[in-house]
Formats: structure tokens, sequence, C-alpha cells
């Protein structure tokens, strides 16, 4: 199935966001796995896709992706490294009734909530900022009928610890069984270097 954002149109699905080490992501990725088996008919995030969502863009033109890039670059370049943490499972829009499973993330000094702010705000001229409250998360799964994850059972994902030093440059193939995420340039933040 195509992407609809990219049918002949030349453009892009983006958004701006955070990408996960690969260990973490395996880490992440078996701690959620009794959630997996017991939920097998929701869509669930590649592992290798997994990530934390800074600035959504939507459908964007080709030609505009180096101006973008040129903003993340200096939001990247003026960032310093901190740590974090993912501290559980949770479900939106609740949880007993869960169309999206999510891992929460620590987010002490609301580090992650400015570097979101910092994007939106870099990329404002061309790009509304989002209006809701940022909590970063990681989306795992969306699920066709509502779930009840009060109690997530083997789940525990918590206390997986990594260090968020670089943003990047996401596109959206959107599809079935579940959509992906390409990774298209990463910036590191002031004195760090791209994980490879």
């Amino acid at each position: 199935m195509a992407d609809h954002a990219t049918r002949g149109d030349g453009r892009l699905r983006l958004f701006v966001g955070i990408g996960l080490p690969d260990r973490l992501a395996m880490e992440a990725a078996a701690a959620t796995a009794p959630l997996r088996a017991r939920y097998p008919d929701a869509r669930w995030v590649p592992v290798e896709s997994l990530h934390v969502t800074l600035a959504f863009l939507g459908p964007v033109a080709k030609s505009q992706r180096p101006w973008i890039e040129d903003r993340v670059r200096e939001v990247a370049g003026t960032a310093e490294a901190f740590p974090t943490a993912i501290t559980g499972v949770g479900g939106f829009p609740s949880m007993t009734g869960a169309r999206v499973l999510w891992l929460g993330l620590d987010d002490p000094g609301d580090r992650c909530g400015e570097l979101a702010r910092a994007v939106q705000e870099a990329l404002s001229p061309k790009f509304p900022k989002e209006s809701r409250p940022f909590t970063p998360h990681l989306t795992v799964a969306r699920s066709p009928r509502s779930l009840d994850l009060r109690d997530p059972g083997d789940a525990s994902p918590a206390g997986k610890h990594f260090n968020v030093d670089r943003i990047s440059l996401f596109r959206s193939h959107l599809g079935r069984p579940e959509p992906r995420y390409e990774e298209l340039a990463a910036f590191p933040f002031r004195g760090s270097v791209v994980r490879s």
C-alpha cells in the first residue's frame, strides 16, 4: 500500500523526534513482550522505529526539507545531553480503555519538554506549534479496540536508562501491518557525536 502522503506530489510525511539506542529499543521490546502476546491484534511499532515525537510536521514538500534540517540543526547545536529513563506502561485515553499503548519517560527538569518547545519554536514560521501539553513518551502500539492496562502482567520496562544526545528528522511510511519510521538525518547535541 502506498504512503498516501507521497503519492506523486513530492511530499514527505515528516516529524522531529528522539530515536532510541538499539540496546534500549531491544530492552523495551523484551519488557513489553507479555503485552504483545496478550494483544496480538494491536498494531505494534517495530522495535527499530521506537521514538519520542517532539514535533509532528505532517505531509511536507520535499523542497522544504533543507530548511527544516537547518532549523533542527540549530536547536541541536545549542542543546546538551541529558539522562532519562523509561518509567512504565501507560494508555490513552485511559488505562481502562486504551487505544494507544505507550511507555512514559522520566523528564527531570523538563528537559524533554524544553527540547520539544525549542524545536516547535524554531519551526513555527512554517509549522504550527502543538497546543496540547507535551508529555514525553514512546508510542509502542495502537489498538482497534479498547484495552484494559490496569494489570500489565509481567511487562516491566521501568528503569531502562539512556542519554538523550541527539534529535533526528524522521519520515513516516504509513501502511500495514504497522507503520515504519525512517531516520533521514541525525543532529548531535553540542559536544556529542552521532551514534552509528
